[in-house]
């Protein structure tokens, strides 16, 4: 069964059923899940709130506007969609219509509707969230779609309403972890990928994202008490590293979505009188704009993750570390982890996300 119809949810047409009650003006909605379908106890009136988990939820239409009176009455089947800790309502009375499909199989269809999601699986699908935080929801062959804020696979949600949806990628749980599964859009008569376009932090001269050199120890002196003034050296087709230097982006990036950090670098020994050291590679995750990577400074602990080698590479070498369970905003980075001025050198061609 390559289920290509799709079973896209545990509840109905892609939404998980909420209980909802109401007390004085206090709508209480009880379940899991972003795309939320209640059947309303009671009518809305204007000035109603709405509380899940114990948080008041603020209520708007996708267009912006608050809930009008008499939104909803009893007895009604209403759907709406949680962003954060905000409701975003459809539409009222029998709620409004999704504007997709998510299906999964091992053959990608052909013709198929408009904002068909295509998961390329061949375990059932069991349910699915789009929501930028890892759910703990879903049961096994679940669908999680991690959302940030902007795609190329980006789509309209609700049918004859505005709710963009900027998917990153598809991940299925398969009761213990998340494995990541390509998926695609059928949009304007052609499939677009859910994967995100690379980001060049540095290739050989050129950024998309823009690059800083920044110390990797805090408060490096040399022998007379002065700090060192080794710094990073653009040679138009690569920059040369030197010891406790790295680059990192600009600004932080939305790592949402993106796998993998990579990097081309050749990693050689010290050069002139210096002690020659074991040449090394490090490739970081950071929310410091001055992150250091030795270990024996206070500020190593606010690291996010880090990649090392500690080995001489004469030649143009790809590493590639794994930032698959990472997601937000944060640096990135690479840099010459070697604390002995002069003991050894990072060449760096290109550093990228994917």
């Amino acid at each position: 069964d390559t289920d290509m119809d799709g079973v896209v949810n545990r509840a109905d047409n892609g939404f998980f059923n909420y209980t909802h009650s109401k007390s004085g003006n206090v709508h209480y909605l009880t379940g899991k899940g972003e795309n939320i379908k209640f059947v309303s106890s009671a009518a809305f009136a204007e000035g109603d709130v709405f509380m899940i988990d114990g948080n008041i939820c603020p209520a708007f239409m996708v267009n912006g506007e608050n809930l009008p009176d008499g939104f909803f009455k009893e007895d009604m089947a209403v759907f709406c969609f949680r962003h954060g800790n905000c409701l975003n309502f459809s539409s009222g009375g029998t709620g409004g219509v999704l504007n997709f499909k998510v299906i999964g199989g091992t053959v990608q269809p052909v013709s198929p509707a408009e904002n068909t999601i295509w998961v390329n699986t061949d375990i059932k699908i069991t349910g699915w969230a789009f929501d930028p935080m890892q759910p703990d929801y879903l049961s096994a062959g679940g669908i999680w779609f991690p959302t940030g804020t902007s795609a190329q696979a980006e789509f309209n949600a609700v049918k004859n309403n505005t709710l963009t949806v900027f998917p990153q990628s598809a991940r299925q749980w398969n009761g213990s972890s998340y494995v990541e599964k390509s998926a695609y859009i059928y949009k304007n008569g052609a499939w677009t990928s859910f994967a995100p376009t690379v980001l060049y932090v540095y290739n050989q001269g050129n950024s998309d994202t823009g690059f800083v050199p920044v110390s990797l120890v805090n408060g490096y002196k040399n022998e007379d008490g002065v700090y060192d003034g080794i710094t990073c050296r653009e040679l138009h087709t690569h920059i040369q590293v030197g010891c406790t230097q790295a680059i990192r982006s600009l600004e932080k990036i939305d790592l949402t979505g993106y796998r993998t950090l990579k990097a081309v670098v050749m990693a050689l020994e010290g050069y002139g009188d210096a002690d020659k050291g074991v040449p090394n590679i490090t490739m970081f995750v950071t929310d410091e704009p001055n992150q250091t990577l030795n270990n024996e400074d206070a500020g190593y602990s606010s690291i996010i993750g880090t990649y090392r080698r500690n080995e001489k590479f004469s030649t143009w070498t790809e590493f590639n570390y794994s930032i698959n369970d990472i997601s937000g905003k944060h640096y990135v980075g690479i840099g010459n982890g070697n604390f002995t001025v002069g003991a050894s050198q990072l060449f760096v061609k290109a550093l990228w996300l994917e």
